[in-house]
């Protein structure tokens, strides 16, 4: 199935779903908004007053209870899609690197896709030993300056396919480009991700609504993003 030949800017408009026909956009994006994650309070648990010896044990257990759970959350497992380097100065070069740290929901990842945000150009994907390499072009909403000549159009996505990520092991996934001039510093700018896998997708495609603040842990599945800083 190919790649779409145009999408709409990240950063202004939401992404559509994949109609599963040629020419249709990166597979399975559906923009979301930033989702807000509700906390349920468990009810109290009554104190049936044991004996001293067996209240010390309860203690006991709940510190194990309590270093599983941290250990849990930082584990590979509870990682997702994310960018290498979050921090990059615009009107430069910036080595976007996509850490994959695991399948989906225990299945080998076979693909990956990647939706490059308006005001991003020169992207230059970085081909992977066993797997194919694609990209899409298409038009810019402006022309761009890069190196003395002016850009309407450059790869909007880039996919890696045919290969095979098992859940146990990591991988990397590179692309080069430049980042225009005319994108706000103090603002983060997101790369949509969808990782497809053996049996099951994972969508990182959420993006905090406009003006929100950005923080990774607020959603389930974050879009990967990089902070723009000023030029120096």
């Amino acid at each position: 199935m190919s790649l779409s030949a145009s999408l709409p800017p990240v950063r202004s408009s939401p992404l559509h779903p994949r109609s599963g026909g040629e020419g249709s956009g990166v597979g399975g994006l559906s923009a979301r908004s930033h989702a807000d994650i509700e906390f349920a309070e468990a009810p109290p648990t009554p104190d049936p007053s044991p004996p001293r010896g067996s209240r010390r044990a309860g203690g006991g257990e709940k510190i194990i209870v309590l270093v599983v759970a941290i250990v849990l959350a930082a584990s590979p497992a509870a990682a997702h899609v994310s960018l290498e380097t979050r921090q990059a100065t615009i009107g430069s070069s910036y080595k976007a690197v996509f850490t994959v740290p695991h399948g989906c929901a225990g299945s080998a990842t076979v693909k990956i896709r990647v939706q490059i945000p308006e005001g991003v150009i020169g992207v230059k994907p970085m081909p992977k030993a066993g797997w194919t390499l694609e990209t899409v072009k298409g038009k810019y909403a402006a022309e761009y300056d890069f190196h003395g000549n002016k850009l309407s159009e450059g790869v909007k996505e880039v996919a890696w396919s045919g290969g095979k990520l098992a859940d146990d092991n990591y991988d990397e996934f590179v692309v080069s480009t430049f980042l225009t001039g005319g994108l706000k510093p103090n603002t983060t700018l997101y790369f949509p991700v969808v990782q497809e896998c053996e049996q099951g997708i994972s969508r990182w495609i959420d993006i905090p609504k406009e003006g929100a603040e950005a923080r990774e842990h607020d959603s389930k599945s974050p879009a990967p993003g990089v902070k723009l800083m000023p030029k120096p």
